[in-house]
């Protein structure tokens, strides 16, 4: 189990699934939380193998506030009496979820303009063939979507439906390698920038094999070296920004990447759209390239670092009976202490600077599948080797205000 980074951070998570059909009776005396969870060794009495946790009831340092102090006073979260200060749970590794990235590349004629000796396009081209062929993205699904989409038949690039077919359908690694290749090194530059039409295009199609893939997390990837143009009143930062949010709140959530490769005239307006696109679409901030000599490398460590930042935020759920929903809790050591991520029920209420967990659908409506780590929370414990985090079932969900 890792949370790949460009720290390379190795972490594992433990998923418990309750073990007793109530939470046991207190075990230590004195402040409720004082002691880390206590994992009996595999094949000690009452462990399956995978090891029992003990679960303080109120975590040191967690959502509650200070050791000893009362959880949370939302709902489900607070009011803990003596027999639920320490929990039984059965713990498990889970198996990450599967990343699907969708690229929307821009193919339009400013990609011909100079990047040290060759242009902003040939350098994109070996930056983007070394990503597909890397050995440490085999199993990364990846699709490819050009703009504009012209041909002797598609006239009006700003149509929709000229973007819901891929140039490149999404697929795993290697598998999908040689297709990808063979697009990129043949594709012709034209015309404008229809990003809006583009993006709504590609994002129908990537949504659609998101839900025929639930055990998949789909990710959007923008490149580009400009803003939008043309295509009518809708084509705008603003509106795209609209757009993206509306993507990532929805379901199945659909977060935006961004790279921007610009030249130095063109920067002060580009680099603010992809702030925009990239807060709006839940993955922080973009990456914003000069077109120099050294873009393929910029451009390549960009791509490396996506992958990592995709990898790992989310988890399947172990298919197992009797798993209470409303008992979860994640909680994380690192070598900054023990801290408890609260629960924030769902995408649209990851808080941008905290972070926050949720599941990927509404537990008193259905079963989860996937447990997913805000970006937020995902980033910030990718930095640190020594992070841990454990998620156990078995204890009631601290949630946030």
């Amino acid at each position: 189990m890792s949370w790949s980074g460009s720290s390379s951070l190795r972490a594992w998570i433990a998923f418990g699934a309750l073990a007793l059909a109530g939470c046991a009776n207190p075990t230590v005396e004195g402040t409720a939380g004082t002691d880390p969870p206590v994992e009996t060794p595999p094949g000690s009495a009452g462990s399956t193998g995978a090891g029992m946790v003990a679960l303080p009831g109120i975590p040191p340092g967690g959502a509650g506030g200070a050791s000893g102090s009362p959880a949370m006073g939302a709902a489900g979260s607070g009011g803990l009496g003596a027999g639920d200060m320490t929990c039984a749970a059965q713990a498990f590794t889970p198996k990450e979820v599967p990343v699907d990235i969708h690229i929307l590349f821009d193919s339009s004629l400013s990609m011909d303009r100079a990047a040290g000796d060759r242009s902003k396009w040939e350098r994109a081209v070996l930056a983007t063939n070394a990503f597909v062929t890397d050995p440490k993205s085999v199993d990364l699904g990846v699709g490819l979507t050009f703009y504009p989409n012209r041909t002797p038949t598609n006239v009006n690039t700003c149509r929709i439906d000229y973007y819901t077919t891929p140039a490149v359908t999404l697929a795993p690694l290697p598998m999908n390698q040689a297709a990808l290749t063979a697009a990129i090194n043949q594709r012709q530059l034209c015309c404008d920038t229809p990003t809006r039409p583009a993006m709504e295009g590609t994002l129908m199609y990537l949504r659609s094999h998101a839900m025929m893939n639930p055990d998949r997390r789909p990710i959007f990837l923008l490149i580009t070296d400009g803003l939008p143009n043309g295509c009518g009143p809708g084509n705008t930062i603003e509106s795209i920004a609209e757009f993206l949010t509306a993507a990532r709140t929805g379901s199945p959530s659909i977060n935006t990447y961004a790279i921007g490769v610009f030249s130095d005239e063109d920067r002060a307006e580009g680099e603010p759209a992809l702030n925009s696109w990239a807060t709006a679409g839940g993955s922080g901030m973009p990456f914003v390239l000069s077109a120099t000599e050294d873009l393929g490398q910029k451009l390549l460590d960009a791509l490396n670092e996506i992958r990592g930042s995709a990898l790992g935020c989310q988890f399947a759920v172990p298919d197992m009976p009797g798993i209470d929903f409303l008992k979860v809790n994640v909680r994380v050591q690192s070598g900054s202490g023990m801290e408890e991520i609260p629960y924030v029920g769902s995408a649209d209420r990851c808080d941008p600077t905290s972070g926050g967990w949720h599941y990927d659908v509404d537990p008193t409506t259905a079963a989860p599948t996937r447990v997913v780590v805000c970006d937020a929370t995902c980033r910030k414990y990718k930095l640190d080797p020594a992070a841990k985090v454990d998620l156990l079932f078995g204890c009631k969900t601290r949630t946030i205000d």
